[in-house]
């Protein structure tokens, strides 16, 4: 068991008010790969297909989606109040689908959720993609940060899960590749540079690297040991040449 200790996190994390995005980076993240560097055929993002609702829970589904539209001036804890007895990890899924282009009402319904009971990981990764195609790294950085800085997280189990679902509903739930610059981010300020680097090595053969910022503060975390020198050096190498300063 690892345990991570994230103390700097909000001097790390930067966030400009005028561009959201552009406190991850001035240029562009989502950079397909040219073919001198043998990733011409990058895999494609897989499809996203929950489990179907049975005809009860579609009906169920239908009446809470048009109960907190028509109702979205009043506290979800009153007017949800009558579904809490029946309401399962699966509905919250369900839910977002009809009202995930409402980005307040789907922040207030996660909220209201998580009340109750913690997330689903792929419930958290369909949050964090959407934060972040509205715009809200903030958000987006926080959520994936209060996943990380959990006490006695299992690093390499919640790793391997948590870019597994990021990846798995990233194509159907916002497909905006800065997603993947927070998540990188948050490992690198987290300290789990080995963490980061598997996920920019899997990032690449979805034809995706992070940002220029995101890669010039993992290489000066790596600058602070010998393996990690070895590592940055490698790293550096794969950049497309110019990118990194």
């Amino acid at each position: 068991m690892k345990r991570a200790v994230i103390s700097s996190y909000f001097n790390c994390f930067r966030y400009n008010d005028r561009n959201p995005f552009m406190g991850f980076g001035p240029k562009c993240l989502s950079v397909k790969f040219s073919s001198s560097l043998g990733l011409s055929n990058a895999r494609p993002f897989p499809d996203y297909s929950p489990r179907k609702p049975s005809v009860k829970d579609t009906d169920f589904v239908h009446h809470i989606s048009t109960t907190v539209k028509q109702r979205r001036s009043e506290p979800l804890r009153r007017i949800l109040k009558p579904f809490e007895a029946k309401f399962k990890p699966d509905h919250f899924i369900w839910v977002l689908m009809n009202i995930k282009d409402d980005y307040k009402l789907v922040l207030d319904f996660f909220n209201w959720t998580r009340l109750r009971r913690d997330p689903s990981l792929e419930a958290l990764c369909i949050v964090v993609h959407i934060a972040v195609a509205s715009k809200d790294l903030r958000t987006a950085h926080r959520l994936v940060f209060e996943f990380w800085e959990k006490p006695h997280l299992d690093v390499g189990n919640s790793f391997a899960e948590f870019t597994e679902r990021l990846i798995y509903t990233y194509k159907d739930w916002g497909a905006h590749p800065f997603v993947f610059d927070v998540f990188f981010q948050v490992l690198v300020e987290a300290g789990w540079l080995l963490e980061a680097r598997k996920l920019f090595d899997k990032l690449v053969n979805y034809g995706v690297l992070v940002s220029v910022d995101s890669c010039n503060l993992f290489l000066a975390r790596l600058s602070n040991s010998f393996d990690g020198k070895k590592m940055a050096i490698k790293v550096f190498k794969e950049y497309p040449e110019g990118e990194l300063s």
